[in-house]
C-alpha cells in the first residue's frame, strides 16, 4: 500500500533538496516542477488538500523577515497542511511539539502532531499558550483565557489518549505570546506543529503567531488549517 500524497515544491536549491529528504519520512513525495506565474498558488493547486512540503534557508530574525516571506506566501496560499522544513542538520532532535491558542480549535493540529509522534516513536508535548490578546486590564476577561485554555489543553491530551493509547503526552503552560512559547518549545524539536484559521490566512497571517514562528523557525514546521472558537469571537466582541 502506498503512502499519503506529499507534494513537495523544488527548485534546485539546498532548502529545497532538504525538503525532499524529510518528505521522504512522511510518504510518497511527489515532486512539483513550476513554471511561470506565482509560484505559491502553482504549489496550492497541486497539493491541494494534501501536505505540502516546502524548504527554507534557516536564518536569523532580521534576515528571516525577507527570505521567510516567501513560505508565508505559500502556506497563505495552500488550503492543506504546509511543512516548512528548514535548512541546516536535524541531527540530535528528539520530541514533537504542538502549540495550541485560546482563539483556536485545538484538535486538527494535535492530532496531526500525535500521528508523527506515533510514527517517528517521539513523545509529544502540547505548548498552551496562555497569552490571547486579551488587555490585561481586563481582568475578568483575562481570567476566562487562562482558565478555558487550561481546560483546552487538557482536553487535547485526553483526545490524544484515546486516539493514540500509550503515547506519551506531556502539558506545558507558557504566559509568554504564543510565537515566543512554541519557538522556545521547538528549538531541540524534531518537529512543530500550529494550527492557521482561514481569517489568518487571508490575512497572510498577519499578526498571528504562524508569522512570528515562519520567521524565527527553528525545527521543521507543519502548519494545519484549524477553525476559531466561539469563545474567542465573544471575549474579543
Amino acid at each position: 500500500m502506498s503512502g499519503p500524497r506529499v507534494v513537495v515544491g523544488v527548485d534546485g536549491s539546498e532548502p529545497a533538496a532538504q525538503a525532499l529528504a524529510w518528505a521522504g519520512l512522511l510518504g510518497t513525495p511527489v515532486p512539483m516542477q513550476v513554471g511561470a506565474g506565482p509560484i505559491g498558488e502553482q504549489l496550492a493547486e497541486a497539493a491541494g488538500d494534501d501536505l505540502l512540503v516546502i524548504g527554507t534557508h534557516k536564518t536569523g530574525f532580521l534576515r528571516g523577515r525577507v527570505l521567510g516571506s516567501r513560505s508565508l506566501r505559500i502556506a497563505a496560499s495552500a488550503t492543506g497542511p504546509v511543512a516548512i522544513v528548514p535548512a541546516g542538520s536535524m541531527d540530535a532532535r528528539s520530541g514533537i511539539v504542538v502549540g495550541v491558542e485560546p482563539r483556536l480549535d485545538a484538535a486538527p493540529a494535535v492530532l496531526m502532531a500525535a500521528q508523527h509522534a506515533r510514527r517517528l516513536g517521539e513523545r509529544l508535548l502540547i505548548v498552551h499558550s496562555l497569552d490571547d490578546g486579551v488587555d490585561p486590564g481586563g481582568a475578568p476577561a483575562e481570567g476566562l483565557v487562562v482558565e478555558a485554555g487550561r481546560i483546552q489543553a487538557a482536553t487535547a491530551a485526553h483526545l490524544v489518549a484515546d486516539r493514540f493509547p500509550g503515547l506519551e503526552v506531556r502539558i506545558r503552560s507558557s504566559r509568554r505570546t504564543p510565537a515566543e512559547a512554541f519557538l522556545d518549545a521547538s528549538r531541540t524539536a524534531r518537529l512543530l506543529v500550529v494550527g492557521a484559521s482561514s481569517d489568518d490566512r487571508r490575512a497572510a497571517f498577519a499578526g498571528s503567531a504562524v508569522h512570528d514562528v515562519v520567521l524565527n523557525i527553528n525545527a521543521p514546521l507543519i502548519v494545519v488549517p484549524v477553525g476559531e472558537t466561539v469563545r474567542a469571537a465573544t471575549l474579543h466582541g
